[in-house]
C-alpha cells in the first residue's frame, strides 16, 4: 500500500471510529423507546400492520458497462430467482395518517443454494427524494403510489459506503389499507427497478423486481421477519456506526 492510500485508510478508519460514538448514544436511546413500544404493541412494535408479497427479482445486465462495478457481488451479478417480501406502515398510525412505508424483501431459499450472489434481507423505506440529502431522510406518504423507497443507510462495499433504491415502474398500490393493496396486488404486478448509488454518486439500474400478492395466502404472517444486520446482501457489509444505530432497536423489537 502505497503512503498516500494508507494515510486515506487510516483517515476512514478514524472517521468510523468517531462516528460510532454518537451512533451508539441515539442507538440506545432508539432501543429503549422500541422496548417500551413493545410492551404496548407485542409482537411487532414498529411495521406492525403489512402485506405479505411474491415475485422474482431479475437482473437488467450493466447499463452503462463502462462505469465500476458497485463492489457488491449481489449488485453487481444479480441472480435471477424468487422472493419473498413484505409491505408495512413504519410508524403504525391509523390509515389515512401518511406514514413511512416499508418496503422488505429477500430472495428464496432455492435461489440462495444455488452459491451465486443472492439478495440477503433487503430494507428500504418511503425517502424524501432521491438526490442530495432526501436520499437519506426517511418521508411520510398517505400510500406507496408515487413513493421512492430507499435503504437511508449505506452498505459496506469493497470499494466504500453504497446506497439500494427501488422505483416504480407500473402497478404500485395506490390504497392506504392492506386489503386495499392485497386486492389491487392481486390484479396488476408491482413493477420496479433496483437502483445504487455511491452517498453522492447518480443512480444506476441494476434488477427490475416484480411483486404480487400472494395467491390464497394470508394477507400477513406474524412469522415474516427481516434482519439487514445478520443478513446483509451477498457480498455486502455494514460499517460499525450502523450496526451501534441499529442493534439494540432491533433486538428490542424481536425480544420474547
Amino acid at each position: 500500500m502505497t503512503a498516500p492510500a494508507h494515510r486515506g485508510s487510516r483517515r476512514r478508519r478514524l472517521g468510523e471510529a468517531i462516528a460510532v460514538l454518537p451512533a451508539r448514544l441515539v442507538g440506545a436511546v432508539l432501543g429503549v423507546l422500541t422496548g417500551a413500544l413493545r410492551r404496548l404493541r407485542s409482537p411487532r412494535p414498529i411495521h406492525r400492520t403489512g402485506i405479505v408479497l411474491e415475485g422474482r427479482i431479475e437482473s437488467t445486465g450493466p447499463a452503462h458497462p463502462e462505469v465500476e462495478p458497485s463492489g457488491i457481488a449481489w449488485i453487481d451479478a444479480t441472480a435471477p430467482g424468487r422472493v419473498e417480501a413484505r409491505l408495512s406502515r413504519g410508524i403504525g398510525v391509523p390509515v389515512p395518517v401518511p406514514d413511512v412505508w416499508g418496503l422488505a424483501f429477500r430472495q428464496a431459499l432455492d435461489t440462495a443454494r444455488l452459491g451465486v450472489p443472492a439478495s440477503g434481507d433487503v430494507l428500504l423505506a418511503t425517502v424524501a427524494g432521491s438526490g442530495g440529502l432526501g436520499r437519506f431522510v426517511p418521508a411520510v406518504r398517505l400510500s406507496p403510489w408515487g413513493a421512492s423507497f430507499g435503504s437511508v443507510m449505506p452498505y459496506r462495499s469493497t470499494r466504500g459506503p453504497v446506497l439500494v433504491s427501488a422505483r416504480t415502474v407500473s402497478g404500485a398500490p395506490a390504497s392506504a389499507t392492506t386489503v386495499g393493496q392485497a386486492r389491487e396486488l392481486g390484479r396488476t404486478p408491482w413493477i420496479l427497478q433496483l437502483l445504487w448509488a455511491t452517498p453522492r454518486g447518480p443512480w444506476r439500474v441494476f434488477a427490475t423486481l416484480t411483486l404480487s400478492a400472494a395467491d390464497g395466502a394470508a394477507v400477513d404472517r406474524a412469522d415474516l421477519r427481516f434482519d439487514p444486520l445478520s443478513s446483509p446482501p451477498t457480498g455486502a457489509g455494514t460499517f460499525a456506526w450502523t450496526r451501534a444505530l441499529r442493534k439494540r432497536s432491533y433486538r428490542a423489537a424481536r425480544r420474547d
